[in-house]
């Protein structure tokens, strides 16, 4: 019975102590607010990044546009403006090159990343949006039709990023478009779908 109050005791001190650190430490604390006066309203809620270059690829989609900044600077230093409707983006590093989903021109847009030359384009159907990507196989999927492009389905389409090739598509039987995660173990690809279920 001993045994088991010092136990006790002892997971209370714990907690109570991870407790307090955890309330010790602000969540986030802004550091620098970045004027950007030459953007509409619109969404700006996807990124990219790469570490290695110091750069944040930001999305302006209702502004047909990808801002690039510095982050040592905090800098706007590029904006790539062929671009219709930009949606999510994979920025490979190792390749140095930036591949953005245009959601209005239903392409895969791939950019030189030290010149931000536009390389080439993959065709995919109307209303493309959100991605995943697997890491282990560099497969980029790409979540396009539905009810968005008068589609009775939609489709997952693939990009192998390192040949720059589309593969075949998965076909989902559902007109709502959702998101895309690879999950952990990295054996099946996982689709949201609203209502229709996954």
């Amino acid at each position: 019975m001993f045994k088991l109050r010092i136990k006790v005791l002892f997971a209370v001190l714990i907690a109570s102590a991870i407790g307090a650190w955890g309330q010790a430490k602000a969540p986030l604390v802004l550091l620098e607010s970045i004027p950007l006066p030459a953007l509409r309203d619109g969404d700006f809620d996807h990124f990219a990044v790469d570490l290695v270059g110091h750069r944040l690829f930001l999305t302006a989609e209702k502004n047909a546009a990808v801002e690039v900044f510095d982050l040592q600077t905090n800098k706007l230093i590029h904006t790539l403006t062929d671009i219709d409707e930009p949606h999510s983006m994979l920025y490979r590093t190792d390749l140095k090159k930036l591949f953005v989903i245009d959601g209005g021109a239903a392409e895969i847009k791939i950019y030189q990343g030290d010149t931000y030359k536009r390389l080439g384009a993959i065709k995919v159907e109307d209303d493309a949006d959100s991605m995943a990507y697997d890491p282990s196989t560099k497969y980029l999927y790409v979540v396009n039709g539905g009810k968005g492009a008068k589609m009775a389905y939609c489709l997952i389409s693939i990009l192998d990023t390192t040949t720059d090739k589309k593969l075949a598509p998965l076909l989902l039987k559902s007109q709502d478009r959702g998101c895309s995660s690879i999950l952990p173990a990295k054996t099946r690809l996982e689709s949201l779908t609203g209502k229709s279920g996954r």
